[in-house]
């Protein structure tokens, strides 16, 4: 995890915090998730229910603004990942994701 991204979710926890959305609990263990999986803590904080999309977009509109990471085509030119794939394309797996991690962290 990148320091800018660790520097997000903590900013992003400390709002849900003092918004009284979560408890410190709750961030200590959606931050060891995200450290273990690899899932930004929005994303654990998404699929363990404890927050929804607008519930985010209100208390953190930075999220939205986050680029995705460049990825190389074969003809070595970086391209956003939606670029390549289609931006519905990576909603939709997105979608899935999500799921499947609601499923893995409900049992």
């Amino acid at each position: 995890m990148s320091e800018e991204s660790t520097e997000r979710d903590l900013k992003l926890l400390q709002v849900l915090i003092n918004e009284k959305l979560i408890s410190a609990a709750q961030a200590d263990l959606a931050k060891s998730d995200g450290a273990v999986s690899g899932m930004t803590v929005a994303e654990v904080l998404l699929a363990r229910r404890w927050v929804n999309e607008q519930t985010l977009d209100r208390v953190a509109p930075w999220l939205k603004e986050q680029v995705p990471p460049a990825v190389v085509t074969s003809s070595n030119e970086p391209q956003r990942p939606d670029a390549v794939r289609g931006d519905s394309d990576y909603q939709q797996n997105l979608k899935v994701y999500r799921q499947l991690m609601h499923k893995i962290l409900d049992e």
